[in-house]
């Protein structure tokens, strides 16, 4: 027997465990992942990262070669190379 279940469509555009980002300090939902692209698009949440199961929650460090779309609530901003991004906050 087979059994179909319903998925909603913001599902269906991430099937792994990603789905949540963290970068200094704050929570980012995953809202559209594609693996074969390297790219990642995240809106911000009021979620902290104690809210998160940690098998969801990932630190933005980990997608080195991910271009990187973050929607905060008040503007968007793009992290095009994250290493670069990375070096520039250590300074």
């Amino acid at each position: 027997m087979i059994q179909i279940q319903n998925v909603n469509q913001e599902d269906t555009k991430n099937i792994t465990r990603i789905k949540y980002i963290s970068i200094g300090g704050k929570v980012y939902r995953v809202t559209d992942l594609s693996v074969s692209e390297s790219y990642i698009e995240a809106a911000e949440t009021e979620l902290s990262t104690d809210e998160v199961p940690g098998n969801e929650l990932w630190s933005i460090g980990e997608f080195g070669q991910y271009k990187i779309k973050l929607i905060n609530r008040q503007k968007k901003i793009k992290v095009i190379n994250i290493n670069q991004w990375k070096q520039s906050k250590q300074r």
